[in-house]
């Protein structure tokens, strides 16, 4: 077990971390007379079995220490999932008896069990609070040992809660005068316990939810958890979360009050962050395809486009101007396209230099409404920009899809205008593409092409053919050209215009050259028994 110097490390460190923790401080029962009556190697046995026991008895990863003579003392992180201390207790004392059934000698202890609710807690007054638990249960009679015990344990537990709970634990009477009022009340709302004892509860929480809550807790016994906002002692409201509940046996309530202002910020930044591109402040891929979900969902739904937008060789900004010119530029280009956005359509930034707008207000004819509103992006971005005294112009290419019936999800429509858009960037010639039906097809070919060639070099079935290059003075062969075929099965020999792009395209034309480079070495040996001079 750990001495009390590695204890007290372990517990200062949990509080420094403020962590949420359970402390059970045990203190043997009649061990002193085993050592008077059995001598004293008996009593290190007890020891060792004690030691034992307590080793897991709530749970394997928690810290066991013996304080010294007869005193342990197990600490449990409940910070990642909670323990009730009337359970732990009950565990410790039934590794005991357990252990005492293989013993000897009989083996229990006095249990003070206290909880630190993280960031209200400091190591000397946890201990100091689990000793007087402790040794409040030793000092209970033996004729009803049982019954005091658990009346000891419950009134130090419901001590150490009110001293130690980070949460505001109120008490009030049936008609909402408060009765009690903690040290994290004091602290969440800016009062002390003397100014609040003998108010009403409304002047912190104001409103009729409590009322109802109250008149509805008393008649049904149950929880009554609700979000509110209360009202801190400077004067100012602040969101929280409470519970409100009748106490067993008398008329009056118990409420806990948590301050939830930190978590709703957080959740506000997390949804934020989760929707919005963090650069440009833009909408995300995430946010545009929820949204079109929800545009193309219906079946009376009106016709969606999606317009994906590429801008080409932006890596020569970054190479030429540094990165954090290129972000500026990326900033601005946001800026310009949303200004040209309406109301109703969605400008998102998808990808490294890849935005993609929304729009469905597209006119009696959605087709020629996507084609001006693609139109209307493009020439937003003809303009020159201006990045840290360089002017800077932007070429881009775009794609564009248009709801149709057989399109029934958001990625369905991405994938197509995004089809589309890499159709503009190879073609050159036209800055964007409206996607239709026959490139549906070819696109559709190119995934089979792709995927039967990916198969294909792991098959070998790829050939060479030698173009031998003659030289004109002797007429001799000065060397060749490696030219690739695909011998597709079903398909005969396949030119290289119809793989050697796809390929460009993927990872596949990395496989594709070192398969030409050792296939094209291997045959060097028989090629020079041709033509010696190559």
């Amino acid at each position: 077990l750990a001495n009390r110097a590695a204890f007290t490390e372990v517990i200062e460190e949990a509080a420094a971390r403020r962590r949420n923790v359970i402390l059970a401080l045990a203190d043997l029962d009649g061990f002193k007379d085993i050592n008077d009556t059995h001598g004293h190697e008996a009593g290190d046995q007890v020891l060792r079995e004690v030691a034992q026991a307590l080793l897991g008895a709530p749970r394997a990863d928690d810290i066991v220490a013996r304080l010294g003579g007869d005193e342990f003392v197990v600490l449990i992180d409940t910070t990642a999932s909670h323990a009730d201390p009337d359970i732990i207790a009950a565990r410790i004392e039934a590794r005991l008896r357990e252990a005492s059934d293989r013993s000897p000698y009989t083996l229990s202890a006095s249990i003070g069990v206290v909880e630190g609710a993280a960031g209200t807690w400091e190591p000397t007054a946890l201990l100091r609070a689990a000793d007087e638990a402790m040794y409040s249960i030793k000092r209970t009679s033996s004729d009803r040992h049982a019954q005091r015990v658990a009346l000891a344990r419950s009134e130090a537990r419901h001590r150490s809660i009110l001293e130690l709970a980070a949460d505001a634990i109120i008490t009030v009477d049936q008609h909402g005068v408060i009765s009690q009022f903690n040290r994290g009340a004091e602290r969440i709302f800016g009062a002390s316990r003397d100014e609040m004892v003998g108010r009403s509860w409304h002047t912190l929480v104001p409103g009729d939810v409590t009322s109802e809550v109250m008149h509805r807790e008393h008649a049904e016994s149950a929880n009554g958890y609700f979000e509110t906002f209360a009202v801190h002692a400077d004067g100012y409201r602040f969101p929280v979360e409470a519970t409100f509940a009748p106490l067993p046996g008398s008329e009056e309530f118990v409420s806990i009050v948590r301050d939830i202002t930190v978590s709703r910020a957080v959740e506000a930044r997390l949804r934020l962050a989760a929707h919005h591109d963090e650069l440009t402040g833009l909408p995300n891929r995430r946010a545009l395809l929820e949204r079109a979900e929800n545009l193309v969902a219906g079946a009376d739904s009106a016709p969606t486009a999606v317009v994906c937008i590429d801008l080409d060789n932006f890596r020569g900004v970054n190479e030429t101007l540094g990165h954090d010119s290129g972000d500026l530029l990326l900033r601005e280009i946001g800026m310009r396209l949303a200004s040209v956005t309406r109301e109703g359509d969605l400008l998102a930034r998808v990808g490294g230099d890849e935005f993609a707008a929304l729009c469905t207000d597209l006119g009696p004819a959605p087709e020629a409404g996507a084609v001006r509103f693609t139109e209307r992006l493009l020439a937003a971005l003809g303009r020159a920009f201006h990045v840290r005294g360089h002017e800077q112009f932007v070429h881009a290419y775009a794609g564009v899809s248009v709801s149709r019936p057989g399109v029934e999800t958001a990625i369905d429509l991405f994938r197509s205008a995004d089809t589309a858009m890499y159709r503009a960037k190879r073609e050159r010639h036209r800055r964007f593409v409206v996607f239709d039906e026959a490139m549906q097809a070819e696109a559709s070919a190119r995934v089979r092409t792709e995927s039967a060639l990916r198969a294909g070099i792991e098959r070998e079935e790829l050939v060479l053919h030698y173009q031998p290059i003659y030289r004109i003075d002797t007429g001799a062969i000065d060397h060749v050209e490696a030219l690739v075929r695909w011998n597709r099965p079903g398909h005969g020999l396949v030119p290289p215009n119809e793989f050697v792009p796809i390929a460009e395209e993927t990872d596949l034309v990395i496989a594709l050259g070192d398969w030409v480079l050792r296939r094209a070495l291997r045959d060097l040996q028989p090629l020079h028994a041709v033509a010696p001079g190559i």
